[in-house]
């Protein structure tokens, strides 16, 4: 009877002792807030969802953006992308288009499949 009460005493304070390791997970970093810079005359900028990332290749380091035919950013602007409400990524459109699908150069970031892009 002793040496049970003896084993339930040892495993419950090891247990209480493995709970409290100081060495645990690291807390996970915070989200880049999208902001966007004010508008020359001093408005808000709000941010205009021109399309989404169709593909990624990393070893070119740029991305196949699907926009609007009509309403697709035009060469050398930059956007964002942006993932579950942060920003991943900040591409520069490039020149090489056609109908709908768009050219972007990656600058910061590492953007994925499905990203919303804003401008």
């Amino acid at each position: 009877m002793r040496l049970r009460l003896l084993i339930a005493v040892l495993c419950s304070t090891s247990l209480c002792g493995c709970l409290s390791v100081p060495w645990g997970k690291p807390p996970a970093p915070r989200p880049t807030v999208l902001s966007f810079p004010p508008a020359s005359d001093g408005t808000k900028h709000e941010p205009k969802l021109v399309g989404h990332v169709a593909m990624v290749n990393t070893v070119g380091n740029f991305v196949l953006l699907e926009c609007d035919a009509y309403a697709a950013p035009s060469a050398g602007t930059a956007v964002k992308c942006i993932r579950y409400g942060a920003e991943s990524a900040i591409l520069n459109v490039g020149a090489e288009r056609r109908s709908a699908m768009v050219v972007a150069d990656i600058v910061k970031g590492t953007p994925a499949r499905g990203d919303e892009v804003y401008q």
